[in-house]
């Protein structure tokens, strides 16, 4: 039943490669798994058009696809543009040997105030309750 199964999963996988069309070419062929990337096409020095819009946040979008709102406007970039692959931010090591992004040390140093001015009101809540309790 399990080699069934298979079986039947790889016909439906290769199918698609060699059942025609009526122009006689096949219904998915091994060029259409690769999709078609303006950034592959700047690599090869091909001029590349991308459409460019503002989103709600005033930041720019670039999509080789419109934008759904019409508002969009085709850029043009040579080949010769540069990519840059992304990279990640640097890491602060501390003395307790861990690692903390340079964006989160104010949040880590004000947490443990921020902790001590929640025992302290709870402390004073604690008190005055004592107090209506005693009397």
């Amino acid at each position: 039943m399990k080699h069934l199964i298979l079986l039947c999963l790889f016909v439906l996988i290769v199918a698609p490669f060699f059942i025609r069309m009526p122009d006689g070419q096949p219904l998915l062929s091994p060029g259409d798994l690769i999709p078609d990337f303006p950034a592959e096409e700047a690599k090869q020095g091909k001029k590349v058009s991308l459409y460019r819009w503002q989103d709600a946040d005033g930041n720019w979008v670039y999509s080789d696809q419109p934008s759904s709102l019409g508002d969009d406007e085709i850029v043009h970039f040579d080949g010769d543009i540069n990519l840059m692959k992304a990279t990640k931010s640097a890491r602060v090591k501390t003395d307790t040997g861990l690692s903390i992004m340079p964006g989160d040390i104010q949040t880590a140093v004000n947490a443990p105030m921020q902790f001590q001015e929640k025992i302290d009101k709870q402390h004073k809540q604690l008190e005055a309750v004592k107090k209506q309790l005693n009397h």
